[in-house]
């Protein structure tokens, strides 16, 4: 399941919630996939999909035939996952829209490693890495979630408003710090929906 079909998941998301969505025609690939209105608001959409990592089926392989396997893996910011970051925020901004219009990054990993496919993401996005600190030898050490601790694509990419993770069950939206649209993306129509519930329930 790739790019098509994530734009079907992006529209019909949209649509059920009442926006009104329609497909932008592409330029060479250089565009992105739809415009969506709320009111006054506009939102430029790319939508992307994200395939399960090679090793995943030899994992599930082996997990299934050893007792001592596990599918457990640390969560890798790797480098093609920046390419695609990158190459949906040129789309998104070589998009022509109004100054005030979002533009956001669909992306959807619809397969049984989607949770691990888009902890990835999220953590190229923000650079997130955990941190520990020792207050002393008698505490236990507090562990805490740091972001833009290491590289990362939104502050690379401020025209990129915010990207949606989704998967078939579920799914949230990423806002750009750097962003000069973040405070009103943040009391946007499909802000508050995604805050209020998960795409799950929006496809009902």
């Amino acid at each position: 399941m790739g790019d098509e079909f994530s734009k079907i998941h992006a529209r019909k998301c949209l649509t059920g919630e009442g926006f009104i969505v329609e497909e932008i025609p592409t330029a060479q690939n250089s565009r992105a996939d739809l415009r969506a209105s709320w009111n006054n608001e506009e939102y430029v959409i790319e939508a992307k999909g994200k395939d399960q990592t090679p090793s995943w089926t030899n994992l599930v392989s082996k997990a299934d035939s050893d007792v001592f396997s596990s599918i457990s893996r640390d969560v890798k910011p790797w480098n093609a996952l920046s390419a695609v970051i990158v190459r949906a925020s040129k789309q998104l901004s070589s998009t022509p829209a109004s100054n005030t219009a979002f533009r956001i990054l669909w992306l959807v990993a619809a397969h049984n490693d989607s949770t691990f496919v888009l902890s990835c993401v999220e953590k190229r996005l923000f650079g997130l890495e955990n941190v520990v600190a020792i207050k002393s030898f008698h505490a236990p050490p507090i562990v805490k979630p740091c972001y833009y601790y290491s590289r990362n694509d939104f502050i690379r990419s401020p025209e990129l408003d915010a990207v949606i993770l989704s998967n078939i069950q579920t799914g949230y939206m990423c806002v750009n710090s750097f962003s000069h649209r973040r405070q009103a993306l943040r009391s946007s129509r499909l802000y508050s929906i995604l805050n209020k519930k998960e795409l799950l329930e929006i496809l009902k």
